[in-house]
């Protein structure tokens, strides 16, 4: 028996060796790449990184490029939002939104709790509260409008993000069905 656990440690040690010995030849056998290839290379793997630090540069070096012509109450608001569902909506496959749109069971769900469970909820919770007077009468109704508003993207993604076969057609359809 413990001849037996030594060979499989023997057997798993050599087979580390052979996997480390792989990668040094894989590495030994990648071109040489010049300094631009290097530097294009990094920049491609991280893009976006580089342009929102260099966003964030030129934020501060010219402030009023953003707060004064850029408008952001009309690009942060109605723009931005308009473009990046445009963007999401393009990503997505026709028979995957179908799709997405036909599983019933799960759009059911995700509104009935949002809509409705979620908001009884609140508004006993609020009215328990304000009958005791923790909560003013005017919080106590502000608290039920807010939880009978739909959901956000990232409710629904927060919903799917234990499934890592989640798709993004399922993320996208129920705000859109929530705020119709």
């Amino acid at each position: 028996m413990y001849f037996v656990a030594i060979q499989n440690e023997t057997r798993h040690i050599f087979g580390l060796l052979v996997a480390h010995l792989t990668n040094i030849s894989n590495i030994m056998a990648e071109p040489t790449l010049t300094t631009s290839q290097k530097w294009s290379k990094f920049y491609w793997q991280n893009s976006f990184l580089i342009l929102v630090v260099l966003a964030i540069l030129l934020a501060l070096a010219y402030p009023p490029l953003g707060a004064d012509y850029l408008q952001p109450q009309v690009t942060a608001t109605w723009i931005a939002v308009i473009f990046i569902f445009t963007l999401s909506g393009l990503s997505l496959k026709s028979r995957e939104l179908k799709k997405a749109i036909l599983n019933l069971k799960f759009n059911l769900f995700v509104q009935i709790f949002n809509l409705g469970i979620v908001s009884c909820i609140v508004y006993f919770v609020s009215r328990g509260l304000e009958s005791i007077n923790v909560l003013e009468i005017d919080l106590a109704n502000g608290m039920v409008i807010c939880s009978c508003l739909p959901m956000t993207v990232n409710m629904v993604r927060f919903s799917l993000w234990k499934d890592e076969n989640a798709e993004l057609d399922l993320k996208l359809t129920n705000p859109s069905l929530g705020r119709s």
